[in-house]
């Protein structure tokens, strides 16, 4: 970007992009090479800590007010839903055959896990902060705000029937 400053990259599960922030505008490169475009134009500012959906078609962005989830479709990106709240460090697990696709996003006191259209808010993890979703989505790693150390815990289990 102009500025040279870039936070928050992350390379999109097929591996063909490359999503960041420069802490106002979120800006997209093609990983098999190009200049970077700056998306604000299309989708707006004050945007930050992108992530992408599990399936490469979309990304969630922080804002001061909201999460805002994009989609993709090929080079058009537009805005699809906005989840109210104050949520920083957006994860967004793969979709499990049982609970679905979830994200997990660090909030006041703590963790919360949430489907991607805002419903089902659960408060998690006390005093934690950065959550990760396992590769099956259904664990998250997070730092203690306590100590610092990283912990791992069982967010989605099924029930067995004997």
């Amino acid at each position: 970007n102009r500025d040279g400053i870039e936070f928050d990259p992350a390379v999109s599960p097929d591996g063909k992009w490359l999503v960041y922030d420069d802490r106002n505008r979120i800006f997209l490169i093609q990983l098999a090479g190009g200049p970077p475009i700056d998306l604000s134009p299309f989708i707006g500012t004050g945007l930050r800590e992108p992530a992408w959906a599990p399936d490469s078609q979309g990304f969630i962005c922080t804002t001061r007010e909201n999460l805002k989830i994009f989609t993709t479709d090929s080079s058009l990106v537009v805005q699809e839903s906005v989840i109210p709240g104050s949520f920083i460090e957006p994860a967004w697990s793969k979709s499990h055959p049982v609970f679905g696709a979830n994200l997990a996003l660090t909030g006041s006191g703590g963790i919360y896990v949430m489907q991607p259209d805002g419903s089902e808010e659960n408060f998690v993890v006390a005093r934690g902060r950065e959550p990760s979703w396992s590769p099956d989505g259904t664990r998250l790693a997070y730092i203690n705000n306590v100590d610092q150390q990283v912990f791992v815990i069982s967010i989605f289990e099924p029930i067995s029937g004997n």
